[in-house]
């Protein structure tokens, strides 16, 4: 039985490895992972339309993995990292992604203060290092989402209009749906893992209105980006539909 079980994980792998080999050399797919936005859940839904390369820092520290040589990635494989810490943002840590259209790049994103919350809560759990209050942690990182992204004021939406996709973590499962379609992969439940955010933890913290307000104007470039992956995704939503209406678009087809 075991022999039986061993043979079947070889053949399963040998046909991944060859499949791989085998698949197209672009698009080669990058997923720019925000901290604390849905991305340890996608990640189990990517394992099964890709072979994923994971490119992620060791827990709280400053300790990557050796850089993956992008030319050597094809249509079947997906790069999954944080790429959140200056030196190792996606535009240092690999420029190329950017130039030419070889590579695709999504993400997910969500509300910036519910991020920031479970980012501290996240921290609280698993960060040795000595504690913060909430209000510190709030004023640590104003603009953590632009930060990430390396994106200003002037320049947000150019930004933002680089990704193939931005998925919104408050509409989760849709989101999934028409990442799906744009990829042309079957469509899959998305399992919520490594959840921050239960209704309790959320009543502990000590947010009253004032905090909330004064957190949206120091974050404020957040709330535009927030706000214009919200537009891009709406638009992007209409487009699949207007297409299976009109049926050019079937379950594992995407838009161009």
């Amino acid at each position: 039985m075991v022999s039986g079980e061993l043979m079947n994980v070889n053949v399963a792998g040998l046909s991944r490895r060859l499949r791989d080999r085998l698949s197209p050399k672009s698009p080669v797919y990058i997923f720019h992972h925000i901290p604390k936005c849905g991305g340890t859940s996608l990640n189990q839904v990517l394992e099964e339309w890709f072979t994923v390369v994971r490119d992620y820092r060791m827990g709280f520290t400053g300790d990557y993995p050796a850089k993956t040589e992008l030319s050597r990635l094809r249509s079947a494989h997906c790069l999954c990292g944080h790429f959140e810490a200056e030196g190792q943002l996606l535009h240092q840590r690999y420029p190329e992604v950017w130039e030419g259209d070889r590579y695709r790049v999504f993400s997910f994103i969500r509300d910036p203060l519910e991020l920031q919350l479970s980012l501290f809560r996240y921290a609280e759990l698993h960060n040795p290092k000595p504690k913060r209050t909430l209000e510190k942690h709030l004023a640590r990182r104003p603009n953590y989402v632009a930060s990430v992204l390396s994106a200003t004021p002037e320049n947000y939406k150019e930004v933002l209009d680089r990704y193939f996709f931005i998925g919104i973590l408050e509409q989760g499962q849709e989101s999934l749906d028409v990442l799906a379609q744009a990829l042309g992969k079957p469509a899959k439940q998305l399992p919520w893992s490594n959840q921050t955010r239960s209704p309790k933890a959320r009543k502990k913290l000590p947010l009253t209105r004032r905090k909330i307000t004064k957190f949206r104007e120091e974050n404020a470039l957040d709330y535009l980006i927030y706000d214009y992956c919200l537009e891009r995704f709406e638009a992007q939503k209409q487009e699949v539909q207007l297409l299976e209406e009109v049926g050019l678009l079937r379950p594992e087809d995407g838009p161009d």
